[in-house]
C-alpha cells in the first residue's frame, strides 16, 4: 500500500503504470475518479456504507484503506458510477439555485416578521411584500401615519 498526501497525487498518477484504482466514495471521489481515468487507470467508486460495513476497528485511514481493498475485490460488488466534470457542473448549479431559494424565502419570512412586529401586515391586496414595502416608503417620505410606532403623537416605549 502507498502512503502519499492529495497534493502530492498528481505527478504519481502519471508514473504509475496502469492499475485500478478504488476509492471510498466521499466529496472528492468524483475529481480522483476522473484524474485517475484521465492518466489511463481503471478508476472506481466503491460506497462508503459498503466499507464501514467491512472495516475492521475504529475508523483510521489506516483501517478505511484496507477495507476498501478488500471490498474492491469481492465477486459480486457494484461500483458507484462517478459524475463526469458536465454532471458535477449541473449538479453544483442546481444546489446553489436550491441555496438561493431556500434563503430567498428564509429572507421574506424574516422580513415579513419583523414587519408583524410593528402590526405591518403583508398582503397579496397591495401588493405583497414589495408593493407593502414601496408603500412604507411613499409613507415615510410624507412622514409616518399616526398609527405606527414612533410616530408624532405616540411615543415610543422600550420596557
Amino acid at each position: 500500500m502507498m502512503k502519499c498526501h492529495q497534493r502530492n497525487l498528481h505527478p504519481v498518477w502519471s508514473w504509475l503504470n496502469q492499475r485500478l484504482s478504488c476509492s471510498s466514495s466521499c466529496v472528492i471521489s468524483n475529481y480522483w475518479k476522473q484524474v485517475a481515468k484521465d492518466n489511463g487507470h481503471d478508476a472506481r467508486i466503491i460506497s462508503a456504507k459498503l466499507v464501514s460495513q467491512i472495516r475492521q476497528n475504529q475508523k483510521a485511514d489506516k483501517n478505511d484503506a484496507l477495507a476498501i481493498v478488500q471490498a474492491s475485490q469481492l465477486v459480486d460488488i457494484k461500483f458507484i458510477n462517478g459524475k463526469t466534470f458536465e454532471q458535477q457542473e449541473q449538479h453544483s448549479t442546481m444546489r446553489m439555485r436550491e441555496l438561493t431559494v431556500k434563503h430567498k424565502v428564509a429572507l421574506r419570512n424574516q422580513i415579513e416578521a419583523l414587519l408583524l412586529e410593528f402590526n405591518i401586515r403583508v398582503s397579496s391586496r397591495r401588493g405583497g411584500l414589495g408593493g407593502t414595502v414601496q408603500g412604507m416608503l411613499e409613507d415615510a417620505e410624507k412622514g409616518f401615519p399616526d398609527y405606527l410606532p414612533g410616530s408624532a403623537t405616540e411615543p415610543v416605549v422600550i420596557a
